[in-house]
């Protein structure tokens, strides 16, 4: 992942993710692998209750690893995994992820050699245990109420996408809970409404992994240039 060459014109370089509001999307649509070169953190995780599964692709990222892991790590939801996805760097990210792996079995590191931030978060997206998949760039980081507050709606309303919004001024203040009342709900009908009222990464976004794998929805690999956008 070209950590700080690949991003939009918009370019968040700290960008704090955040739950301040949100809408659902609810499914009217009709190859799972495991990759190789997963490191082993020696720690069974088999029967770790996931909700969700938080992908970080990872290339030359050290600069801003140790802050975007530990926003991931203090989530005050627990049940999630860690998945992070080196993609060949040639700094220090990936001890810097065996450190955080060491303190914390929900870290799984996936060590590829670099093919794109596409093809690593496809990897993460077939090695995902989480009944939901997110994505964390690893220059980014997020408030540790983010995940809470948004499982805490999804499991009421059980969507396919559920997108929340997200702010770059740390000065910004940020509610500590998600009011389902003011979610929006789209459904087969109206989606498109939905992506146009989003912003088109996936950075902002929490999907059902069953949707993904039951429709083969995967990122192109040989697009390498806004690769999320094609995606959503």
């Amino acid at each position: 992942m070209r950590t700080n060459i690949k991003k939009y014109a918009l370019i968040f370089i700290s960008l704090i993710v955040v739950a301040i509001g949100a809408f659902v999307i609810n499914k009217n649509f009709g190859q799972n692998g495991t990759p190789d070169n997963s490191v082993d953190n020696n720690v069974d995780n088999a029967d770790y209750p996931y909700k969700m599964s938080v992908i970080i692709p990872v290339y030359n990222a050290g600069k801003y690893l140790d802050k975007c892991l530990d926003s991931v790590e203090n989530q005050t939801l627990k049940e999630i995994e860690i998945i992070c996805v080196n993609d060949g760097s040639k700094d220090n990210s990936i001890d810097i992820l065996k450190r955080h792996a060491a303190n914390d079995n929900r870290i799984r590191i996936i060590d590829q050699e670099n093919a794109g931030v596409s093809a690593a978060r496809n990897n993460g997206i077939r090695s995902a245990k989480g009944e939901y998949i997110t994505f964390v760039d690893a220059d980014d980081y997020i408030e540790t109420c983010t995940y809470k507050s948004c499982i805490d709606v999804i499991i009421k309303e059980n969507p396919d996408v559920f997108v929340y919004k997200y702010r770059s001024n740390e000065d910004e203040e940020v509610p500590q809970n998600i009011e389902v009342s003011k979610c929006n709900s789209y459904n087969h009908s109206n989606f498109i409404s939905a992506y146009k009222n989003s912003h088109p990464a996936v950075w902002d976004k929490i999907f059902k992994k069953e949707l993904l794998l039951d429709n083969e929805i995967f990122f192109k690999e040989d697009v390498v240039f806004a690769e999320d956008h094609v995606f959503t």
